[in-house]
């Protein structure tokens, strides 16, 4: 018979074993805007960018409630994205690619490449309004390894397609700011081949994850500018092997972000987030991502 102290640790490992692979999947496949990402590009352009990322987490939260099993995970990322000006009738768009590179404590190898597609049904340049429709696609090309998910999962790859549909405003306020608000809903394929905390083979799934987000920024110069943000996750609930459906999302993240250009074409920015209210998962301690952009 487990003893008390032994219980507890059991339901610790569990509870963090699922954490683990649901929070790293969340805030990866929740659509995360930087400030002015809202704003159209202009006709023509093509754009080629690395991102270097790096997130750590060392908190548990269960209805609030932070545990006393400890955490210690961290993921450094490296991105390649491709994108160019694609115009759908007379409206502005724009397509692009990523392909990431990821390390999981230890654990390496090709993520997932992303698909998004964004179309403005209303831009207007001289008002600084703009208003668009993006759909992401997450496809499950990365190294997977199903053995590695026993305990806490470390694969690169999620090993199952996503799929998210976001809406969002942009508005510049007087001369120099910048109001940014967005909504998305995402939505997920089953992973067919999870251990987690079983010693048997199952099936993980999530149910559907909706945030929403918002971003003042301040144009200091025309080569210089600065912001801050908010994002808020909900829903998402998990559940392995058939069991009930737990872990629902109510989590809450602050970001400050730097955005400078090298030259006209080329620019580089950093974003810094952390999380302030954890209901339930991995508290994020740091998410960092610096972006080198050129245009063409």
């Amino acid at each position: 018979m487990v003893s008390g102290m032994g219980y507890r640790k059991v339901v610790g490992f569990f509870l963090i074993a699922i954490f683990a692979t649901t929070v790293l999947a969340r805030n990866a496949y929740a659509v995360d805007l930087a400030p002015l990402d809202g704003v159209a590009p202009p006709p023509g352009v093509k754009g080629a960018s690395i991102a270097l990322g790096y997130r750590s987490f060392d908190e548990a939260y269960v209805a609030g409630v932070k545990q006393p099993t400890e955490v210690s995970l961290r993921a450094r990322t490296a991105a390649l994205r491709v994108g160019t000006y694609v115009p759908v009738g007379r409206l502005p768009g724009y397509f692009y690619a990523d392909f990431p590179y990821v390390e999981l404590d230890g654990n390496d190898g090709v993520g997932d490449v992303a698909l998004a597609g964004a179309v403005w049904p209303y831009a207007n340049k001289e008002s600084g309004t703009y208003f668009g429709i993006a759909g992401y696609l997450v496809l499950p090309t990365g190294d997977y390894d199903v053995e590695n998910t026993l305990g806490l999962n470390r694969n690169p790859s999620g090993n199952r397609a996503v799929g998210a549909l976001q809406t969002g405003l942009n508005q510049r306020l007087y001369n120099r700011f910048n109001l940014q608000v967005a909504v998305d809903v995402a939505v997920f394929e089953d992973n067919d081949e999870y251990f987690g905390s079983s010693l048997q083979i199952g099936t993980f799934e999530q149910r559907s994850l909706v945030s929403w987000q918002a971003a003042l920024s301040y144009q200091w110069s025309r080569a210089f500018a600065t912001g801050v943000s908010y994002f808020n996750n909900s829903g998402g609930e998990v559940r392995t092997h058939g069991g009930p459906w737990s872990g629902e999302v109510q989590n809450e993240r602050v970001g400050l972000w730097v955005r400078a250009a090298l030259s006209p074409r080329m620019t580089v920015a950093l974003n810094y987030k952390q999380a302030i209210d954890i209901q339930n998962g991995l508290s994020e301690a740091d998410n960092i991502q610096f972006r080198i952009a050129r245009y063409f």
